[in-house]
């Protein structure tokens, strides 16, 4: 069995860091590939763990299985029977939940890992507080390592190890893959780091043909023959998700804020429209502004922005700012007036994987600037005491060219007033040329066929 402390998640939500000697538990999900209840998988699993592993007083294995074993269990080893029928999942799961050392090392089927490997994974979560160390993979390299959107990619596939107190922490018991487990612990703050016999490639290796993938020693899970909406719903950069964004659904990928503050309504519609009308309707939007206003220009906006928007369901009103989803992965601030380009949305999000931007900021001109924020590193910050509003590593601040996120036209708003202006010019030289004609005609006429020129209403002016 493992020796561990009493490691108990503290009331501050704060995640205690591992002593100087952390044990280890390595989960292993042993499926029931034939269906019949037969030992022998499970019994060759075993044997591979002694020949790997072996027993020792600070690492446990946990078997995760639907076969009911009757043989003793070895020493340093224990199995723990899920009914079935289970999912791989399911099993990965209960075994994750039931871990009883400091860190979790979750094995895919068919890998036992070495005790070196296990090592390793303990070492880096020595290095890196409240970690994710993603194991056997080829992932490509980034600013300042790998590409967190990358090791995020092949961890559904790749063996991973966390802190014990992380997984109580997010509820790994009620998830449904290993990808909502993930989306759960980097909302909360976790970090994605590299793990044993994991391989970074420079960016320009993709196209000579190398594979960015995990790796594994034993047969890959066959793919799941449907898809998982409830999943999709929870899990915003859920692969299968990203490719239809022109869909709703339950946790938006955006959680948009514009400043609407001081702003005219048409300042408010250009904004929003160009927001709701973009290639990636995947968001809710939260007009900010006096809503509550009496007086009588405030209050005519007010009612036109209401009825513009009362059938848009992705459209709010708020008085304040309020904190965002925790479940939402981005939010995006920006003032009134700036009209974004259709496909805007995508272009930041890949431009923050790109650079690990925690904040990623985009000059507006005169308006101000939009801030693209990455909700799982405000959360890193404030895990690892950085403050509200700060980036702590592997994220990073930075700022990008506003010509690929804002349309270049002219602000409509200030050609609006110019139309204006020329259009009640125009009305002053129209009503003053009838005004001259009319006095004309009575000059010519001595007033006795003006009223049949101008009309029977027509008198003297």
């Amino acid at each position: 069995m493992a020796v561990t402390a009493n490691r108990e998640v503290r009331a501050d939500g704060l995640l205690p860091p591992l002593g100087p000697r952390p044990g280890a538990t390595v989960v292993i999900p042993v499926p029931d590939a034939s269906g019949t209840g037969d030992e022998g998988e499970l019994e060759h699993v075993m044997g591979r763990v002694r020949e790997r592993i072996g027993p020792d007083g600070d690492l446990d294995v946990l078997l995760c299985t639907t076969v009911p074993s009757t043989d003793p269990e070895p020493p340093g080893q224990r199995v723990l029977t899920v009914p079935g029928p289970a999912r791989l999942w399911e099993l990965a799961r209960a075994g994750l939940a039931e871990a009883g050392g400091d860190v979790v090392l979750l094995a895919r089927p068919g890998t036992v890992p070495r005790r070196s490997e296990v090592d390793g994974h303990v070492r880096a979560h020595l290095a890196e507080h409240a970690a994710v160390a993603v194991g056997r993979a080829t992932v490509e390299s980034g600013t300042g390592g790998p590409r967190p959107d990358r090791l995020r990619d092949v961890y559904p596939k790749a063996p991973a190890s966390h802190p014990r107190a992380l997984l109580a922490e997010v509820g790994v018991a009620d998830t449904r893959a290993p990808e909502e487990l993930l989306h759960r612990m980097l909302q909360f703050g976790a970090v994605l780091v590299p793990g044993p016999r994991t391989e970074l490639v420079d960016p320009a290796e993709k196209d000579t043909g190398t594979t960015v993938k995990a790796r594994t020693d034993g047969p890959d899970e066959p793919p799941l023959p449907d898809r998982d909406p409830e999943l999709e719903h929870r899990v915003p950069w859920h692969p299968a998700r990203r490719a239809r964004p022109a869909r709703l659904w339950e946790v938006p990928f955006t959680d948009v804020v514009v400043d609407a503050f001081h702003a005219s309504a048409e300042e408010v519609r250009i904004t929003a429209d160009s927001l709701l009308n973009s290639n990636d309707a995947d968001l809710v939007l939260t007009l900010v502004g006096p809503w509550g206003a009496r007086d009588r220009a405030t209050a005519g906006t007010v009612r036109l922005l209401r009825e513009l928007y009362r059938y848009e369901p992705r459209v709010g009103f708020a008085d304040h700012t309020s904190e965002p989803g925790p479940e939402v992965p981005f939010r995006l601030w920006l003032p009134a007036g700036v009209e974004l380009a259709p496909d805007a949305l995508s272009t930041l999000a890949a431009a923050a994987d790109e650079r690990a931007a925690g904040l990623l900021t985009v000059p507006c001109g005169k308006r101000g600037e939009l801030r693209w924020e990455r909700t799982a590193a405000l959360a890193r910050a404030r895990l690892t005491g950085a403050g509200l509003g700060g980036t702590a590593p592997p994220w990073n601040a930075c700022t990008a060219e506003s010509h690929s996120v804002v349309e270049e036209a002219p602000p409509w708003p200030r050609e609006g007033d110019e139309r204006t202006r020329q259009a009640r010019r125009e009305s002053r030289a129209l009503k003053e040329d009838a005004q001259r004609w009319e006095r004309r005609i009575r000059a010519l006429t001595r007033g006795r066929a003006a009223r049949l020129v101008l009309g029977r209403g027509s008198g003297p002016r």
